[in-house]
C-alpha cells in the first residue's frame, strides 16, 4: 500500500514538474527571441497543449497559470504599467480562455484514446480466449478478423483465412443462399431470417461437416462500409445429447405403447378363450359356428391392433403424402380400451381435403403422445376429446397445408405451465413422466417442417387444452423449394 502511494506521488511530481519546466521554457524563449515577442502567446499555447497531452488537465492548468503570469509581466505590461494597460489585460484573458479550451480538448482526446485502447485490449482478451469462433467479414463476405478458436473448430490457422471468403467455411449447397442473403440485406436493409441462434452445418478444412450455431450482427465501419460480426459455436455435443434424449424418450414411448397394446389385446384374447371354452362344452353345431364367428371377429380386432402398431417402425424415414384421418384412426385404436373403460367420447370431424407431407412414423408418434396426454388430462368418467382436421395456411411462412386439432375438456394449464411444456425434462405428471414427450414432439414436427401450438384455459365451465398441428401440403414443403 505504501509502495503504491509513493508511486502515485512520483508520477504526479513528474507531470507537474514537466508542466513547470515547459511553461518556463516557453516564457523564456518568447522573451529572448524577438520574433515571438510580437506573437507572445504562440509558444505558450503549444506548451499548454503539450502538457495537457503528457500530463492531463491539472498540470495543464499549472502551465496556463505560469505562462500567463510570465508573458504578461515580462512582455505585455512591464512593472511600471501593470495596472494601466487594458489591451494587454484583454489579450491575457483571451489567451487564458483559449488555453483552457485547448487543455480541455486535449484531455478529452487523451481520455477517448485511453478508453479506445482499453476497449481494444478487452476485445482482444475476450476473442483470443473465447472457445467460440469470433469472425468479422466485409460486404463481399471476405474475412477481416478471426480468432484462434477457428483452429480447433475448422482446422485452419487464422492467418490462412484472412482475406478469404467466408464461403470456405460452408458446405457447397449453402454458399449461394449466403451470398444472396447478404446481397438482399445490403439492398433492402431487411433481415429475411433471424440472425441469432441459426443452426447450420459448417465445413472443416478436411471436408468434414460439423453442426454449428451461428449469430450475426452488422455495423457500419469508417467510410460507410457495412461489416458483419459473427459468433460460431460447435454444437456437436449438444446434438449428441439431444439424440440420446430423443432415443431415451423413444424407448419410453415404446414402453407406454407396449403397455397400451397389451391392454388392448388382452380383452379380445380373453373373449376368444371364453368362446373356445363354450365351443368345447357345446355339441350344437350351429351354436359352435356362432361362437367361432364371434371369436374370428375378436382375432381380426387383434390383427388390426398389431398392424397399426407395426406402422410405428415399418414407415420409411422419407416424407410421403398421407391422409391425416388414417394416422389419427391408427392412434385411436391403440387407446380404444382406455377410452371405453374411462367412458371417454371421441368427437371427430375431418374437413381436410388435401394430403399432408410428413414422415408418417414420426407424426404417428406425435399424435400418439398428444392423444395420450388428452386422455390423462380428463376426469375418470364422462370425458370428451375433440379431433378436427382442415385445410389451412401457416400464418408465419404462408405455406398451405393441413391443421390437426386435438382438444380435451380437462382442467387446463396455468400460463406458467403452458410456457414450459415444450422444454426438456418439464413434467406435470411427477414420477409418471420424464418430461421429454412434448419436447420430442416439437423436434419431430420441426423435422417435418410443421408447427405445433397450444392453447389452454382454466376458467370454470370453459377449461381444457387445445393442441394444433400444422403439416404442409406436398407441393408447399420447403424441401420442394430452391433457395
Amino acid at each position: 500500500m505504501f509502495g503504491a502511494s509513493t508511486s502515485r506521488i512520483n508520477r504526479a511530481s513528474t507531470r507537474y514538474g514537466a508542466a513547470l519546466l515547459l511553461s518556463l521554457l516557453a516564457v523564456g524563449l518568447t522573451y529572448r527571441i524577438v520574433l515571438f515577442s510580437h506573437i507572445p502567446w504562440t509558444l505558450s499555447l503549444l506548451a499548454v497543449a503539450l502538457v495537457a497531452w503528457i500530463g492531463g488537465v491539472f498540470p495543464a492548468l499549472l502551465a496556463v497559470l505560469v505562462t500567463t503570469l510570465g508573458i504578461y509581466a515580462l512582455i505585455l505590461a512591464p512593472a511600471s504599467r501593470l495596472s494601466r494597460d487594458p489591451t494587454s489585460f484583454a489579450q491575457t484573458l483571451a489567451f487564458d480562455l483559449i488555453a483552457l479550451m485547448i487543455a480541455n480538448l486535449v484531455s478529452q482526446r487523451n481520455r477517448a484514446v485511453s478508453a479506445l485502447r482499453t476497449s481494444e485490449m478487452h476485445y482482444r482478451s475476450v476473442t483470443e480466449t473465447a472457445s467460440d469462433v469470433v469472425i468479422t467479414i466485409d460486404s463481399q463476405s471476405r474475412i477481416l478478423t478471426i480468432n484462434p478458436a477457428v483452429k480447433a473448430l475448422f482446422g485452419y490457422d487464422p492467418s490462412e483465412l484472412i482475406g478469404e471468403e467466408m464461403l470456405i467455411l460452408m458446405p457447397e449447397k449453402y454458399r449461394t443462399a449466403h451470398k444472396g442473403g447478404i446481397a438482399r440485406y445490403l439492398t433492402t436493409g431487411v433481415r429475411h431470417i433471424p440472425w441469432t441462434g441459426i443452426q447450420l452445418p459448417g465445413r472443416r478444412k478436411d471436408g468434414e461437416e460439423v453442426p454449428l450455431e451461428i449469430s450475426f450482427g452488422s455495423y457500419t465501419a469508417a467510410g460507410g462500409e457495412q461489416r458483419f460480426t459473427g459468433f460460431i459455436r460447435d454444437i456437436s455435443d449438444r446434438r449428441k445429447a439431444e439424440a440420446a434424449l430423443m432415443q431415451n424418450e423413444k424407448l419410453a414411448a415404446v414402453g407406454r405403447l407396449a403397455s397400451s397394446i397389451a391392454h388392448e389385446i388382452n380383452n379380445p384374447l380373453e373373449a376368444v378363450t371364453n368362446l373356445l371354452y363354450l365351443c368345447r362344452a357345446s355339441s350344437d353345431l350351429p351354436e359352435i359356428k356362432d361362437y367361432l364367428k364371434i371369436a374370428d371377429r375378436e382375432v381380426q380386432r387383434i390383427s388390426l391392433i398389431t398392424n397399426q402398431t407395426l406402422q410405428f417402425h415399418k414407415q420409411s424415414r422419407t416424407s410421403v403424402a398421407v391422409r391425416c384421418e388414417e394416422m389419427i384412426s391408427g392412434s385411436l385404436i391403440l387407446y380404444q380400451g382406455r377410452l371405453v373403460n374411462a367412458n371417454i367420447r371421441i368427437d371427430q370431424r375431418h374437413r381436410a381435403t388435401q394430403l399432408a407431407l410428413c414422415v408418417e412414423g414420426e407424426i404417428r408418434q406425435v399424435l400418439n403422445n398428444l392423444i395420450g396426454n388428452a386422455v390423462d388430462a380428463l376426469p375418470p368418467q364422462d370425458g370428451r376429446i375433440l379431433i378436427r382436421s382442415r385445410n389451412a395456411t401457416d400464418w408465419k411462412s404462408g405455406r398451405a397445408g393441413v391443421v390437426l386439432t386435438i382438444a380435451d375438456i380437462g382442467t387446463g394449464m396455468s400460463p406458467e405451465t403452458r410456457a414450459k411444456i415444450f422444454e426438456a425434462f418439464f413434467s406435470t405428471k411427477g414420477l409418471g413422466g420424464a418430461g421429454l414427450g412434448l419436447w420430442i414432439c416439437c423436434e419431430l414436427v420441426e423435422h417435418n417442417e410443421g408447427r405445433l401450438g397450444v392453447r389452454s384455459s382454466q376458467r370454470p365451465g370453459a377449461s381444457g387444452t387445445v393442441f394444433t398441428l400444422f403439416l404442409p401440403h406436398p407441393g408447399d414443403s420447403e424441401r420442394n423449394n430452391t433457395t
